[in-house]
């Protein structure tokens, strides 16, 4: 079918608008129709196909695909292509994608092609992708990190470059210095000064910030659910704020609507949860998803919620409670700290498996036990952990190891496959100030080779021992964690050593850290 409109909207993510455009929008290799190729997708079109100027596909594409699009920028009337509805099956831009490789009408090496939009999964593009093409404007994923040689060698036209990366990648920048005069290269706003500190981009010139470069929308989820709710902004979104009522049905269409769109960034801060918990399998293997703002209120994350996800980084609200099995289990991109919350009771295993990036994990005092290899983080093939472990209690947590009837095997607290010694050696453990000794004599606590005392850690409830109460108002009085009183006065004395302390004033008790 082939339509006529006033403007290319297909194009529109890019900013380009042009007049009587014959728009073909084709979907290939879906749910419905896994085996549908491209070209048996236009073969439907005959000679039609031929006249087509703007291409939307959507679906998933293989580098069996690109030929058939090439062709038609070759032989075509093909100019503007949006692939920004797809998936790439490899995740990458084949090499000499777009590279002239037919001659056309006019006896000539020579591709129409003047717009595309790139899927957002990729993230790498081939050599000599788009090379001597018309290419007038492109938009550069937020996922590319790899960059092939001589990506738009030849493209004298190219005047427009979108690039949605929040880091600039040197490679790109390298390809970019030889633009045409006069060309303009559009990036996130907030990252210029680290593009202009990047090695490969201080030749770019035209370098300017722009805010749709990197798009925020903002969906109310109401009574018809995310479905009826969701529209073609949001799929041009590189970060989406949702407010409303979140249902599993709206989950389910939300990790559909994710991997089928560019959406990166995902703040549900705004929501309401059913049953307050994040469902099981909500974003397995949704590697397009980096950042996700959870709502304060849900109270646990389900069984592999989050497993082989592209999570960059997760920040729990302090209204969880439990985290099931697998819950964040190889997230291999994931970096920073995981701070598990004050109140967390239940941790199951392999929680945080394989996410071999993370550089802390913070136990809380309210977890007093947890199943075997919960904390067990390990480098591919290797099984050595590769971060440093904090455990805000005076005493150890329990862990353990059931088997298929529910009955404890052994325990252990990084045992993997009984062999505690291998698996606890590179562990650092922080415990906090007065709790090194109970770690030490504690089975297989014990086997870690350091033990550090850290005032960096309070010990939460564990670690104030009761104080006798007294008749004096007014008084300020210090107390060591073991309860040995250091000071009593009338205001905090000076010249107490690095470490946590208890104070009571006026009957009330809390605990104060002096690190100066």
């Amino acid at each position: 079918m082939k339509k006529t409109l006033m403007t290319l909207t297909a194009l529109l993510s890019m900013g380009v608008a042009m007049n009587a455009a014959n728009i073909l929008r084709v979907s290939v290799r879906t749910v419905m129709r896994p085996n549908q190729t491209l070209k048996m997708e236009l073969d439907h079109y005959g000679e039609k196909v031929y006249d087509v100027d703007s291409l939307v596909v959507s679906g998933t594409l293989t580098a069996k695909d690109f030929p058939e699009m090439s062709k038609l920028c070759q032989i075509g009337a093909l100019k503007g292509i949006d692939l920004s509805g797809c998936t790439v099956e490899d995740r990458s831009i084949p090499v000499y994608a777009f590279l002239p490789r037919m001659v056309n009408g006019d006896g000539e090496y020579k591709s129409r092609l003047e717009y595309i939009s790139l899927p957002s999964n990729i993230d790498s593009i081939g050599e000599r992708a788009f090379s001597t093409t018309s290419l007038k404007s492109i938009e550069i994923s937020r996922g590319v990190e790899k960059i092939g040689n001589g990506i738009f060698e030849g493209c004298d036209q190219l005047q427009n470059v979108v690039v949605r990366q929040l880091r600039p990648t040197d490679k790109l920048g390298y390809e970019l210095n030889s633009l045409p005069e006069g060309a303009t290269v559009s990036i996130p706003t907030g990252t210029a000064a680290l593009y202009k500190a990047a090695d490969g981009w201080k030749g770019v010139r035209n370098l300017k910030e722009s805010d749709t470069a990197f798009r925020i929308h903002s969906v109310h989820v109401g009574e018809g659910g995310l479905q009826s709710a969701w529209d073609d902004a949001c799929g041009r979104a590189d970060s989406l704020v949702l407010t409303g009522h979140l249902a599993d049905a709206d989950f389910k269409s939300l990790k559909s609507h994710i991997m089928n769109g560019r959406v990166t960034g995902l703040n549900l801060e705004g929501c309401t949860v059913e049953g307050n918990m994040i469902p099981s399998s909500v974003f397995q293997r949704v590697k397009n998803i980096w950042y996700v703002t959870l709502p304060d209120g849900i109270d646990s994350i389900g069984v592999r919620a989050f497993r082989f996800s592209g999570l960059r980084q997760i920040v729990l609200p302090a209204s969880v409670k439990s985290l099931d099995v697998e819950a964040f289990a190889r997230c291999t991109e994931m970096t920073g700290d995981i701070r598990i919350p004050e109140g967390m009771r239940k941790m199951a295993h392999d929680c945080f498996f394989g996410c071999y990036k993370v550089k802390n994990i913070y136990v809380p005092s309210t977890l007093d036990s947890v199943s075997e290899s919960t904390l067990n983080i390990s480098l591919p093939g290797e099984g050595k952990p590769v971060c440093d472990l904090y455990v805000n209690r005076m005493t150890p947590p329990t862990f353990y190891l059931y088997d298929s009837d529910g009955e404890v095997l052994y325990g252990g607290p990084l045992a993997y496959d009984g062999q505690a010694e291998w698996a606890l050696s590179g562990w650092k453990l922080y415990v906090p100030v007065g709790a090194k000794k109970n770690f030490e004599n504690a089975q297989y606590w014990c086997d870690i080779p350091e033990i550090i005392e850290t005032p960096e850690l309070t010990g939460g409830v564990t670690a104030v021992k009761p104080i006798h109460a007294v008749d004096d108002k007014g008084l300020t009085e210090v107390y060591t964690l073991g309860g040995r009183l250091v000071s009593k006065g009338r205001d905090l004395p000076r010249g107490l050593a690095k470490g946590l302390y208890v104070v009571k004033t006026d009957g009330k008790t809390q605990k104060m850290l002096i690190n100066e």
